[in-house]
């Protein structure tokens, strides 16, 4: 695996993508969200899942995209509970 700045530099000099702004412009414009719709980990996770399935691509690639994607739904489902636990335990605690 190539450390961030090196992957970076490669994907910079093929890729019009150079960062957040850039990458919710493509997303846009390619159909995978809507112009205004929130970003959110699960939609996220949608979006690599749906590039999986309709995407010509290596199996390696395919498995890579999904296994990312359920990783990121798995850390979304986490921070939920972790959120959802400490406004219970801050609730339970106001007198």
């Amino acid at each position: 695996m190539l450390p961030r700045s090196e992957s970076t530099a490669v994907l910079s000099a093929t890729s019009p993508i150079t960062g957040p702004d850039d990458a919710r412009k493509w997303i846009e414009a390619k159909g995978y969200i809507l112009s205004g719709e929130r970003y959110s980990k699960p939609k996220l996770a949608d979006i690599l899942f749906t590039l999986a399935v309709d995407t010509k691509i290596s199996t390696e690639v395919k498995n890579a995209i999904v296994a990312v994607a359920f990783l990121i739904e798995d850390i979304a489902e986490e921070d939920f509970a972790a959120s959802l636990s400490t406004k219970i335990i801050s609730k339970l605690k106001q007198p």
